[in-house]
């Protein structure tokens, strides 16, 4: 547990320092492209398909779209997932 917590913390003191450099073109090598899209946008898209998931199954229960409920929860996260709640069942 000790060692996840210490790497947490040196993505986010990494993440901080990259933010400060971010702007300078001669940092946006394929190393620095790389590393946005490890700490940016990989964690994003892992989190849109767990909500999606999670919005599918929410609307498998209540006998709606899996597709809609899926795009539901991929593309607005924990907002579309309380929106597949709200959604009227069509049983």
């Amino acid at each position: 547990m000790k060692n996840i917590i210490l790497m947490l913390f040196f993505i986010i003191d990494e993440s901080i320092y990259f933010s400060d450099k971010i702007m300078d073109p001669d940092y946006l090598t394929f190393v620095g492209l790389g590393y946005i899209f490890l700490v940016f946008i990989l964690p994003g898209i892992i989190l849109g398909l767990i909500t999606g998931f999670l919005g599918r199954y929410i609307s498998k229960q209540k006998g709606r779209s899996t597709k809609e409920g899926f795009l539901l929860g991929f593309f607005f996260s924990f907002l579309g997932v309380i929106i597949s709640l709200f959604l009227p069942n069509k049983n």
